[in-house]
């Protein structure tokens, strides 16, 4: 998107001290853009959570879970950022659904396919391939005898990741040395922490819960999300395993982790989405009251939306630095 937006000079804003002379590629320009791209993908998650919702489950689940996730405010927020977050859920989404065909049949094909979309989703965001975890589950859970076959299966499933990662991510052969550094700077980085930060935050599955979760989701939706765990774990459905055999390895990497930023939990937002009314309709099913779903629905997303309205209302109130120079320029301080 920098690299389009620098050729053709769509989006320009000056570079710091030269306001009158806008340019594409000032650091002003390139942040923008990639801001916009968070937004699309956002956007486009939704689009895709629907689908996926209306294959594994029904339609009306599938709606409600793009909706949910539409007002979620860790969602909303970092879809707003110029990070890889926003691109890897769009991504990790994709490969949930393009996967989930694998409960119909597990062609060559569809194998592929479905490797692919997981290499897609690892080269947005590395600790994201573990997405490929989700369609191991189908291959495991409808022949779990069968090993030669499921082998079979995994090694064309892990030849689309290959080439799925390799092509979203060239780096590799273009430039080894400049990955192999970067793969390893981050990989340290998640081992050893950022200096002080995130110092004496106890556990980091603890903290996760607690803090990004916590306030990623609200705690009305944090609790309806434990509650649709429990819930997926009671009745044993293939479906919903398929989506907790993303989640959980994901979560157990990132609370392993001593960095514990709140964007980290973003790409597993789609599986909250769709737990949660899956759950909700099951519930509400399976004690014969299912004029209360809708209703129960509703005013959670409604908390949430207010949540997410006064998480995201901080974006848009002046900079503390623009503020203090307003002062000083009023109070005569900046010639003094």
């Amino acid at each position: 998107g920098v690299a389009l937006n620098r050729s053709y000079g769509v989006i320009k804003y000056p570079v710091t001290g030269q306001p009158n002379s806008p340019v594409s590629d000032s650091p002003a320009a390139m942040i923008f853009v990639g801001r916009l791209l968070s937004a699309f993908f956002g956007v486009g998650t939704v689009a895709l959570l629907i689908a996926l919702g209306t294959r594994l489950f029904r339609r009306e689940l599938g709606w409600c879970a793009g909706l949910l996730f539409a007002v979620i405010p860790a969602a909303v927020l970092h879809g707003h950022y110029a990070t890889v977050d926003s691109a890897a859920t769009f991504f990790v989404t994709l490969a949930l659904l393009v996967s989930a065909k694998l409960f119909q049949q597990t062609t060559p094909k569809a194998l592929l396919l479905a490797g692919f979309c997981c290499g897609l989703a690892g080269a947005a965001k590395y600790n994201a391939i573990l997405v490929f975890a989700a369609p191991m589950m189908i291959l495991l859970s409808k022949r779990p005898f069968e090993l030669p076959r499921i082998a079979r299966e995994k090694t064309i499933m892990v030849a689309g990741v290959l080439i799925g990662f390799l092509i979203a991510c060239p780096g590799v052969f273009l430039n080894f040395d400049g990955f192999k550094k970067d793969f390893l700077f981050e990989l340290n980085k998640s081992r050893e922490g950022m200096g002080t930060l995130f110092v004496d935050t106890g556990n980091g599955w603890v903290y996760t819960l607690s803090t990004s979760f916590r306030y990623g989701l609200g705690i009305p939706l944090l609790l309806a999300f434990l509650m649709a765990i429990v819930w997926s774990f009671l009745r044993r459905d293939s479906k919903k395993g398929y989506l907790l055999g993303f989640f959980i390895p994901y979560f157990l990497v990132i609370g392993a982790s001593q960095v514990r930023f709140l964007r980290y939990i973003v790409p597993v937002l789609p599986v909250v989405a769709l737990l949660v009314p899956v759950a909700i309709f099951e519930i509400a099913e399976q004690f014969r009251a299912h004029r209360i779903s809708p209703a129960v629905l509703a005013a959670l997303c409604g908390w949430t939306l207010i949540n997410s309205v006064s998480l995201n209302s901080t974006l848009v109130t002046p900079d503390p630095r623009d503020m203090a120079m307003d002062y000083m320029q009023k109070e005569g301080l900046l010639g003094k």
